[in-house]
C-alpha cells in the first residue's frame, strides 16, 4: 500500500510523486508525461511516448505547474482511494475495505462508466474526475435552474464556455444535486459515439473518500 499527497489546486486535483506534480484525470484511459511514473516500486515508462508537449498545455490551460497526467492504465491495476478530507491518495495491489454509496462501474473504452437517474430517467455517464463539473450531451432538455456560464477546457478539443445548471441526480437511490454544462460539439460527437450520456465531474467527491476499484466493477462514495 502506497500513499501520496492529493490535493485540489485551481479546481483540479493532483498528486504529489516525488517532487513531480500529476494531475488524477479518471477521464484518460491512459497517462502521460515525458518523465516516468514510480507508483511503490513499480515503474511505468511514459517518457518515451509521442506527449512531450502535453504536460505543458496542461498547465498553460489550468495554471497550474503539471509534470503528468495520471489515467486509468496505472488507477486500474490497483484499488485507489481518494481521500480529499485528509488530501491523501492510497494505492493498493490489494482489496481496501470501505463504507459507503456503493455504484457499479464498467470500462467503456478505457474510461469508467456508471448509471445516472434524472428525473425518472437512466443514463450512462463517465465518471471524469478531470473534469471541474458535469456535462450532459447537446440533445438534452435542458429544463433546469440556471447557474451561470462555467470556461473550461478539455484535452485536445481546447477551451470553451457553457452555461450551467443545477440538476438533481439520483445515484444507486441516493439523491445528490450537481452543476451541469453542455459539451461543445467536436466533443459532443465524440462522447455519443461511444454511446455515453454526459460526464459526472470531480464536484461529485469535493470533500469526500473515494474507493476505486476497476477489478471489482464499483466504486463507493463515502
Amino acid at each position: 500500500m502506497y500513499q501520496y499527497p492529493l490535493e485540489i489546486k485551481k479546481g483540479h486535483l493532483y498528486i504529489t510523486v516525488g517532487n513531480k506534480s500529476w494531475l488524477i484525470d479518471t477521464g484518460s484511459p491512459v497517462s502521460f508525461s515525458k518523465h516516468d511514473l514510480m507508483i511503490g516500486e513499480r515503474l511505468y515508462p511514459l517518457s518515451e511516448k509521442d506527449s512531450k508537449k502535453f504536460p505543458e498545455e496542461l498547465t498553460d490551460l489550468i495554471g497550474h505547474h503539471t509534470d503528468g497526467l495520471l489515467g486509468n492504465n496505472v488507477i486500474r491495476e490497483h484499488d485507489v482511494l481518494l481521500d480529499l478530507a485528509a488530501g491523501q491518495m492510497t494505492f493498493s495491489e490489494d482489496h481496501i475495505s470501505a463504507n459507503g454509496l456503493i455504484l457499479k462501474t464498467e470500462l467503456v473504452s478505457g474510461i469508467p462508466c456508471i448509471d445516472v437517474g434524472i428525473k425518472g430517467k437512466n443514463y450512462r455517464m463517465f465518471f471524469d474526475t478531470g473534469a471541474q463539473i458535469s456535462y450532459f450531451t447537446q440533445d438534452h432538455n435542458l429544463d433546469y435552474p440556471e447557474a451561470g456560464d462555467f470556461q473550461d477546457f478539455y484535452p485536445f478539443f481546447g477551451e470553451f464556455e457553457t452555461k450551467t445548471y443545477l440538476v438533481k441526480v439520483i445515484l444507486n437511490e441516493n439523491l445528490r444535486t450537481l452543476r451541469f454544462g453542455v459539451f461543445p460539439l467536436l466533443l459532443n460527437m465524440a462522447i455519443v459515439s461511444l454511446k455515453i450520456e454526459g460526464i459526472i465531474g470531480l464536484e461529485l467527491i469535493q470533500g469526500r473518500k473515494l474507493l476505486l476499484s476497476y477489478r471489482r466493477n464499483m466504486m463507493i462514495l463515502s
